[in-house]
């Protein structure tokens, strides 16, 4: 796999309409708020972005501003242009709605779990991040964008739970 630069990322998130966003399966606090931060920071509904979750959100989660635009699959209504993988490195981990979409879409991710393998147009994974809203925070920073309040409590609730609230030994000061 070959890291893409944040410059590339971020021009890839300003230029996609019509992208797909979508986590791994049992969503976590990490998947779901960094998805949420990168669709209010970058103008998703704008774009026609679509967010997808196939799995229920987990009750202690619901208090995350935005879930009400997450889709089912089954639910989407557009012909994506591009499919971005959100804390979630492996195709196998999005769960069946993917290979039947996929029609040679180009696959992005943003990850920063060391078992990646992703294989698609453009990849940020950093193994270092304590959490993939670590970097999609530094993309939202990168492109100049102020995060809102929303954006700001979906970072921080995602980091803060890949931290164990900033707690294990993954919190750095580029997390804080």
């Amino acid at each position: 796999m070959v890291n893409s630069s944040y410059d590339q990322i971020v021009e890839i998130l300003n230029t996609s309409r019509h992208l797909i966003l979508a986590g791994h399966e049992d969503p976590d606090c990490d998947c779901l708020g960094s998805m949420l931060a990168l669709y209010r920071a970058f103008g998703g509904r704008d774009k026609g972005w679509r967010m997808l979750r196939r799995d229920p959100v987990p009750p202690n989660l619901r208090f995350l501003p935005g879930l009400e635009l997450m889709l089912d699959p089954a639910e989407l209504d557009i012909r994506p242009e591009g499919i971005l993988l959100v804390d979630c490195g492996e195709l196998s981990r999005t769960g069946d709605w993917l290979e039947p979409l996929g029609q040679g879409e180009p696959l992005y991710c943003i990850d920063h779990h060391v078992t990646n393998d992703f294989q698609g147009a453009a990849a940020l994974v950093e193994p270092e991040a304590a959490a993939t809203a670590e970097l999609a925070a530094a993309l939202i920073f990168q492109a100049g964008i102020a995060p809102d309040d929303a954006t700001a409590l979906c970072l921080y609730a995602a980091t803060a739970a890949d931290t164990g609230g900033f707690r294990y030994l993954n919190t750095t000061p580029r997390c804080l």
